[in-house]
């Protein structure tokens, strides 16, 4: 069975088993990277099954019972393990030695001086990423002083041999899957997407980003999909994901989206999960005015029914929220 390793960038949700009060259900196919990963990190923050342990000085440890791993952090590198004996570990080459290691909740944290590794687990997988102050990759891949190289030296008795743009697997001997690590995806500071791709260099693995333009900081992370949650009809800079809500038993998620079309006043996309993630609603204000930003706050009841929504610049920034209550529990 293949595993799921997932490196950062981001997670998925559904709304509700059965109909929904909010609007028609409709299945979907695709979620934003960034989403999926905000997602999978926010619901494995504050659950036991998903926290990071202390493992000695400078290490920690970290397990994912739903997909069968354990995964290892320290100084030197990291290490996922099966349950049946399969390992594979990378390790960052060319920032120098670390200056820091430290966890929080399902976080951990390698702090190299202009760059940070970090790692997530979450019910999505186990995510990786980066996070890098100013371009200073230094190795000899390093071809042009605008483009970002993380370059990852592999360990253990499985291996990454060859590798797609956007997505590598990561093999036994006989040839069959262990772990999917893909997704890649980068953004600045800004939230403009950067293009990012794989590549292979003696058996090691490199991230190559376009960061032409950029401001800094950048986030690169891969991961390993489960699911995706993606608006069915996205828009032109929607900025869907601004900010995200859960609901407690972790089946209702509520996607800002300020932007909203951009001459629109924004919208809060709701995700519902039955035996698939489906997008079960579009909220907006009835009265709603161009760059009011609707979305660009959120918050959920525990159940799911009740879903407030910022919109800070309603009204000449006088701001408001706007509370939407499902209408299949008003009658309650």
């Amino acid at each position: 069975m293949t595993k799921k390793l997932f490196f950062s960038v981001f997670f998925l949700l559904v709304w509700g088993v059965g109909s929904s009060g909010y609007a028609k259900q409709t299945e979907m196919k695709d979620v934003p990277n960034m989403l999926q990963s905000l997602i999978s990190a926010k619901m494995g923050e504050d659950n036991p099954a998903y926290q990071v342990q202390a493992d000695g000085d400078l290490s920690y440890v970290t397990k994912n019972q739903k997909h069968g791993l354990t995964m290892k952090v320290c100084p030197e590198g990291m290490t996922v393990q099966s349950e049946g004996g399969l390992n594979w570990g990378t390790k960052l080459k060319g920032f120098g030695l670390y200056k820091k290691i430290e966890s929080r909740s399902n976080r951990i944290e390698v702090e190299f001086g202009d760059i940070t590794e970090w790692f997530i687990n979450g019910p999505s997988g186990i995510e990786q990423g980066w996070t890098l102050k100013r371009n200073t990759s230094s190795h000899s891949g390093n071809k042009d002083a605008e483009e970002i190289v993380i370059q990852l030296a592999q360990s253990g008795n499985t291996r990454v041999a060859a590798a797609a743009a956007k997505d590598l697997e990561v093999k036994k001997d006989d040839g069959s899957v262990f772990l999917r690590y893909g997704g890649l995806f980068a953004h600045d500071a800004e939230g403009k997407e950067l293009e990012a791709r794989f590549e292979m260099a003696d058996g090691d693995i490199l991230v190559r980003v376009d960061g032409r333009n950029a401001v800094y900081p950048v986030t690169i992370d891969p991961y390993v999909q489960t699911a995706k949650l993606t608006a069915l009809e996205p828009a032109l800079e929607d900025e869907l994901g601004t900010s995200v809500a859960i609901s407690s038993n972790g089946l209702v998620v509520a996607a800002g989206a300020p932007q909203g079309d951009v001459s629109a006043p924004g919208k809060v996309y709701v995700f519902v999960k039955g035996d698939t993630w489906v997008q079960s609603a579009i909220l907006t204000a009835s009265d709603g005015a161009t760059g009011d930003r609707l979305g660009w706050a959120v918050a959920i009841s525990s159940d799911g029914s009740v879903i407030a929504a910022g919109a800070y610049r309603y009204s000449n920034s006088k701001g408001r929220v706007c509370v939407f209550v499902n209408e299949r529990d008003l009658d309650k």
